[in-house]
């Protein structure tokens, strides 16, 4: 529902529903799809503006990632880590 929030322009309200939907994925250890949340977390906050909160959701759902692969790896299967595509600037 947080994507649809901010696909409509209400980016204050699909925050919070992402924000949500973080505590709940954390709550269930889905790793996953916390990496993937954290990313939207970031896409989102740089278009509100908080570069540094879009630059540390970021950090964290690569780390999130980053630890999804080597759990991957040991157990000898492939992950593709998606891109990121954001583009801070000179920003920060």
């Amino acid at each position: 529902l947080g994507l649809n929030d901010i696909q409509a322009g209400d980016l204050d309200s699909g925050v919070a529903r992402l924000e949500k939907a973080l505590q709940i994925q954390r709550e269930l250890n889905d790793r996953h799809g916390e990496a993937v949340t954290l990313h939207e977390l970031a896409e989102a906050t740089i278009k509100l503006g908080y570069t540094n909160k879009a630059l540390m959701h970021l950090e964290a759902s690569l780390q999130v990632f980053q630890s999804l692969k080597k759990v991957f790896l040991r157990h000898e299967k492939i992950l593709i880590l998606p891109e990121f595509r954001i583009i801070i600037g000179n920003c920060l």
